[in-house]
C-alpha cells in the first residue's frame, strides 16, 4: 500500500488540474449547436379538447394513480 505524504498529494493534483484544464480547452474551438425555432403547434388537431387529462377520448378506462386537482388565483 502506498503511503501519502505532502508531495505526492501536491504532484497528483497538479497534474490532474493540468489534465482537466487541457481537456476542457480542447472543446473551446466548438461552437454551440443552433437554438431551435419555435413554438411548435400539432400538425392534426387533437381528438381530446377537454381538459381532463385522467380521461382521454378513445380509451376505456382512467389514468392510474392519484388525482391532483391545482387552483390558481
Amino acid at each position: 500500500m502506498k503511503k501519502s505524504n505532502r508531495r505526492s498529494f501536491i504532484k497528483d493534483n497538479v497534474v490532474g488540474g493540468a489534465l482537466i484544464a487541457l481537456s476542457t480547452s480542447t472543446y473551446a474551438g466548438v461552437p454551440t449547436p443552433p437554438e431551435i425555432e419555435g413554438p411548435f403547434y400539432p400538425l392534426y388537431p387533437q381528438k381530446d379538447q377537454d381538459f381532463d387529462l385522467t380521461q382521454v377520448d378513445g380509451h376505456a378506462h382512467k389514468a392510474k394513480g392519484d388525482v391532483v386537482n391545482i387552483q390558481g388565483n
